[in-house]
């Protein structure tokens, strides 16, 4: 069986385990969340594995 290569988007923004976000973000780019979010994320861009 082949296997594609996964294309990875490079994260240009960390949210880190320390930080809380409010309400509703927008967000175009490579984004790590290891920090919780209360609200909606939206994110533009390609479409990548979690």
């Amino acid at each position: 069986m082949i296997k594609k290569k996964r294309k990875f988007v490079a994260i240009t923004t960390l949210i880190d385990k320390d930080i809380v976000i409010s309400g509703d973000t927008t967000y175009t780019g490579g984004i790590r969340i290891d920090g919780k979010i209360n609200g909606n994320l939206k994110v533009h861009g390609r479409k990548v594995a979690y």
